[in-house]
């Protein structure tokens, strides 16, 4: 079955086609029992002739009527079909002109219908921009779009592979991030701090712990087993030594840390001021230090942690998608339909924005009909050439005949009243 067969529309236009039709079959039937009628008047009236002069009257009204109706029937049969099967010139004129029509049809519509200015001045006349304003602005049409978008939303993860979702989205964040040079924003970002002097803050801290360390109770015994290992004592007395030793040591230490934290011009301040300098230039300018950091990069995105907290952060947003689109009361949907409602609003009270929309509409609208209003009329053309000239009659019958039709009653009539005049005046001579 051809499924356009199920289409509304096209379900449609049969269901309009067939009342058409039943309206054209009555509208025959009546103009021809009108004739039926006039024949039998005018045999009537004949046959009572010689009883009273009026049915001479009568005998010629119906004589013409009979005239008019046959002469309305030949010339609205002739436009659709050979009236009585006989080719006669000059009629079946829509049939044989079926090409004609088509093209002038097409060139007709190119010509005065799909113009740039009347759909310019359509556009401006409907007002987009206002009616787009008015729809959103109602509270029923608000919901009901957060309605529609929720649907969709329910639709489209029903028919997400999850699996395949997730590899395209690492790939391509893989791809994209490991295409960015980091080495210029970190040197940037580093610049920033250092001119803000927040890079002490980081030596500040150095420096405090060191010296929380200094003076902690196990400080003393692993600086202890650091020194004698180093040196490998072994010897009581000698270890006596290098412990007393690495005592002065610590103090000497924390001393010299307890005065880099009190001292902001201490040596060890400039010379560490001076190394994150030196860094930052190398980070501006040497390709080693930038292909490291970019190796360090690579080796982040392709990791397997990355990969894991990706594919956590997927799953955790469709469980909850998934939960609040299932919900009556949808947060996405209250969301949505806030935000058309606010858009309304806005749009309803912001004037210039309206006529941003619309020549926005506009703009797009002018070479669309100025690059296509050809193709439309070719269209046209081309429907039509796919008619035969059976199925292009019974189209334009169905469409005028039944008007077609009262051409036959009002001639019938028409041609009856003249010919009554005739019968008149010759009967006053």
């Amino acid at each position: 079955m051809n499924l356009a067969d199920n289409d509304p529309l096209v379900l449609l236009q049969a269901e309009r086609d067939a009342n058409r039709a039943r309206q054209l079959k009555r509208m025959r039937v009546i103009a021809t029992g009108l004739f039926v009628a006039m024949a039998g008047l005018f045999l009537a009236a004949r046959s009572l002739r010689e009883d009273h002069a009026a049915w001479g009257f009568v005998a010629a009204f119906a004589e013409a009527a009979m005239v008019g109706a046959l002469a309305d029937w030949f010339a609205v049969v002739a436009l659709f079909r050979h009236p009585l099967g006989v080719p006669l010139p000059h009629t079946a004129i829509i049939p044989d002109s079926k090409d004609d029509i088509a093209r002038n049809l097409g060139e007709f519509v190119e010509t005065h219908f799909i113009t740039v200015d009347a759909v310019v001045a359509r556009i401006r006349a409907f007002d987009p921009a206002h009616k787009l304003a008015q729809w959103l602005g109602h509270q029923a049409n608000a919901q009901r779009l957060g309605v529609v978008l929720v649907e969709g939303g329910r639709r489209l993860l029903a028919q997400m592979d999850d699996q395949r979702l997730r590899a395209m989205l690492q790939a391509a964040l893989v791809q994209r991030l490991s295409a960015y040079d980091l080495s210029q924003p970190v040197a940037q970002f580093a610049e920033q701090l250092v001119t803000e002097r927040r890079h002490h803050e980081l030596l500040d801290w150095a420096l405090k712990e060191s010296v929380l360390w200094l003076e902690s109770e196990g400080a003393q015994g692993h600086i202890n087993r650091m020194i004698d290992e180093a040196l490998g004592v072994e010897n009581a007395w000698l270890r006596t030594l290098t412990n007393a030793g690495a005592e002065r040591l610590r103090g000497s230490v924390k001393a010299s840390l307890v005065a880099a934290l009190d001292d902001p011009e201490h040596a060890l301040r400039q010379r560490y001021e001076s190394h994150i300098r030196d860094w930052l230039v190398r980070l501006r300018t040497d390709p080693g230090l930038a292909e490291r950091l970019h190796s360090f990069q690579l080796g982040a995105l392709q990791s397997p942690q990355l990969a894991a907290c990706l594919e956590g952060l997927w799953n955790d947003a469709r469980a909850w998608l998934e939960h609040d689109l299932a919900q009556p009361e949808s947060r996405l949907a209250g969301h949505a339909a806030a935000l058309a409602l606010g858009c309304g609003r806005k749009l309803d009270s912001d004037a210039a924005l309206r006529q941003w929309i619309n020549d926005a509409v506009v703009t797009a609208a002018t070479p669309l009909v100025r690059d296509n209003r050809g193709k439309v009329a070719a269209f046209i053309q081309a429907q039509i050439d796919a008619w035969s000239k059976t199925e292009m009659s019974r189209r334009i019958e169905l469409a005028v005949g039944r008007d077609l039709q009262f051409i036959r009653i009002n001639g019938t009539l028409v041609g009856g009243l003249v010919g009554l005049l005739i019968h008149l005046l010759a009967s006053l001579q």
